[in-house]
This record gives C-alpha cells, sequence and structure tokens, in this order.
C-alpha cells in the first residue's frame, strides 16, 4: 500500500503529465481495438442479431443524453488547473465543491430524461412490441441509463484530478474501469445473460470510474490539505 501511494504521490510536472497522457492514451486506443476484434464477435456469439440491433438503436438514445456537455467540466478542470499553479488550494475547494454540486443537478435532469424515455419505450420503438425482446432491451436500457448518469457525476471528478495534473492516477482509473467491464461483459454473456450483459457492464463500469475517481480525489485533498466548501 505504501509503494501504491508513494507511487501516485509523485512531484508532478508538465513533461510527466505529458508522459502519461501519451501512455494511457495508446492504452486506450488498443482497448478500442480489443473491443472491435474481441467483445462484438463475443456479443454477436450469444446475443441473436435481431436483438443486438434493437440494442445498438436504443444505445443511440444514451450517446445522445451523454453528449449533452453544457461544459461546466471543462470549465472547472481550466479553474482547477489555474489555481492549482498558484498553489491557491482554498479556490481549488471553491470550485471543486461547485463542480460536484452543478455535476449532481446535471445528472438529476439527465435521468429524469432517461426515465422518462423508459417509460415510454414501445412508443419510441414501437416494432419491439411486436418482438418477445421488449423486457430485455428495456431492462438493459434501464441499467445502461444509470451507468451513464454515474459517468457524468465521474466527469467531475476527472475533471478537478485532471486539473491537479493527476493524469497518472485518472489514467489508471480508466484503465480498471474499462478492462473491469469487459471481464464483466464476458462473464455474464458467458452465464447467459444476453443483451443485460452490456447494460450492466455499462453500469459497473460507471461504478468503478467513479467510487476510484472519488476515493482519488480524496486522497489527493487530503494529502495537499485542501477541503470542499462553499464560498
Amino acid at each position: 500500500m505504501s509503494k501504491i501511494t508513494s507511487f501516485l504521490s509523485r512531484e508532478r510536472n508538465s513533461s510527466a503529465v505529458v508522459k502519461w497522457n501519451f501512455i494511457f492514451y495508446l492504452v486506450t486506443f488498443f482497448y478500442s481495438i480489443l473491443i472491435g476484434v474481441v467483445l462484438v464477435p463475443l456479443y454477436l456469439k450469444h446475443i441473436p442479431r435481431d436483438i443486438y440491433g434493437y440494442w445498438l438503436a436504443t444505445g443511440n438514445i444514451l450517446n445522445l443524453l451523454t453528449l449533452i456537455d453544457p461544459g461546466f467540466s471543462g470549465v472547472i478542470q481550466q479553474k482547477v488547473s489555474l489555481n492549482y499553479g498558484k498553489r491557491d488550494f482554498k479556490k481549488i475547494g471553491e470550485y471543486s465543491y461547485i463542480g460536484v454540486v452543478i455535476g449532481l443537478l446535471f445528472a438529476l435532469i439527465i435521468a429524469a430524461v432517461g426515465i422518462i424515455g423508459y417509460y415510454n419505450f414501445s412508443s419510441l420503438f414501437p416494432k419491439l412490441i411486436e418482438t418477445p425482446y421488449l423486457n430485455e432491451i428495456s431492462t438493459s436500457f434501464i441499467f445502461a441509463l444509470f451507468g451513464s448518469i454515474i459517468m457524468i457525476i465521474y466527469f467531475i471528478f476527472g475533471a478537478i484530478d485532471y486539473g491537479m495534473l493527476s493524469s497518472k492516477g485518472i489514467g489508471i482509473i480508466n484503465v480498471i474501469g474499462n478492462f473491469g467491464s469487459m471481464i464483466s461483459i464476458i462473464i455474464m454473456l458467458k452465464c447467459g445473460y444476453g443483451v443485460i450483459a452490456l447494460g450492466l457492464g455499462a453500469l459497473f463500469r460507471g461504478i468503478i470510474y467513479l467510487s476510484l475517481s472519488v476515493l482519488y480525489t480524496l486522497f489527493r485533498f487530503n494529502a495537499e490539505k485542501i477541503s470542499l466548501h462553499w464560498n
């Protein structure tokens, strides 16, 4: 544990941040290739093609919801980064507090829109009524919806950590979250969960991302004597 703490607490500078950003960019790139090479054929093996097609259609709704970005995570990252350079830890605590509150409010709005979509699922996809897949796909959708909502909250903590030059810590969290989600999906597909495995995989990924990023943010705040507070 002390070695891990030492590794995450090493002095941060611009060159180190660029290096770790590049390393984790490559990891993410190869992960994307791995998804196409390994997971998609596995999906088609364990999920009927017509169900998978409907899942892709419903997934577009989630993609549209998560693409709605008011830009506050970028602003929080810039403000935290600026004040981290000035070593103004009081301001970092203030902007972080504001970011978390706004992120939670935005997540609630997306949750409300998504739940409305869930209860109008048959109206949005009328052809699903004629198939026996409606319950299975709608269940997977609600799991993936909550996974997306959790990821929206994570983006705020990620922005705070990136602003504090924590590309290494966030990169490790991304790797654990992505591969943890992939492994869970593979296991659930093998166990016969079908398309529901995709929704649960998205939910597990969100939980891993958010829980680890919150712990890491608290670790950084504790190490640098930063406290969240409202101004």
